[in-house]
């Protein structure tokens, strides 16, 4: 990982350092497991807007504009999650407190390479919350999300072993539109280096080993208060397959 960062620092002369990030924090996800994890990541937190590294060629994989209803969806209602169609968006309601809940899709199972872009709307609840994209899942143990919230922050988080970590801390960007508001998520998963973008602008550049391929899935979570809703619309996936 240390190789990767000095040859990103080469490339993006003009970026902020990396920054040695300690993380200690509380997750409660679907199998409702409680720990505390300390991980020390290296990263870069930039707002430069172009990728550092040249794309390879990539086609349309996948897109879905939610007009329709596919019910490769997931739409099963349980005492903690609703997941429904409404107004040409794809919903995810947490009605609980500390709580990850996900929806997949059939077509998105195994991805390799890829670049993702979907706008993400919070329709109500309160602003302290996480909604995004989950990504090289492998299982419910094994897998990387890039959140943001409604307040404002973004932050990448892996999870491997049922271990929470961070590769980010949560950090707070303007490029973020707060509250009731819709935002433009773009994630770029190019081999081992990872890009994350919001509203145009670039957050930060990844270099992570731990997972290669896995399936991508539309994720929301509750902290201490619950009744999150996020509506997810205008999906696109692009992949070099």
């Amino acid at each position: 990982m240390l190789v990767g960062l000095a040859l990103l620092l080469d490339a993006c002369a003009l970026m902020s350092t990396p920054e040695a990030v300690v993380i200690k924090e509380t997750v409660v996800i679907e199998k409702e497991v409680t720990r505390v994890v300390e991980v020390e990541k290296e990263v870069f937190i930039t707002t430069t807007p172009e990728p550092p590294t040249p794309m390879p060629e990539l086609q349309v994989f996948f897109q879905d504009d939610f007009e329709d209803e596919d019910l490769d969806w997931n739409l099963r209602e349980t005492e903690h999650t609703a997941r429904f169609y409404e107004d040409g968006q794809y919903h995810i309601l947490i009605k609980t407190s500390n709580r990850l809940s996900w929806s997949g899709h059939p077509e998105l199972e195994v991805i390799d390479d890829f670049i993702l872009e979907v706008d993400v709307t919070q329709v109500s609840g309160l602003d302290d919350n996480e909604f995004g994209v989950m990504f090289r899942y492998q299982d419910a143990d094994n897998w990387y999300a890039f959140l943001i919230s409604g307040d404002g922050y973004f932050k990448l988080r892996e999870q491997v072993k049922d271990e929470n970590s961070s590769i980010t801390r949560w950090t707070q960007v303007t490029a973020i539109k707060q509250g009731q508001s819709t935002n433009h998520l773009r994630l770029v998963a190019i081999g081992p280096q990872i890009s994350a973008f919001v509203n145009g602008e670039l957050l930060a550049i990844i270099p992570d080993h731990t997972f290669r391929r896995g399936d991508i899935n539309l994720v929301v979570g509750t902290f201490d208060e619950p009744d999150v809703h996020i509506a997810f619309d205008n999906l696109k996936v692009t992949t070099s397959d």
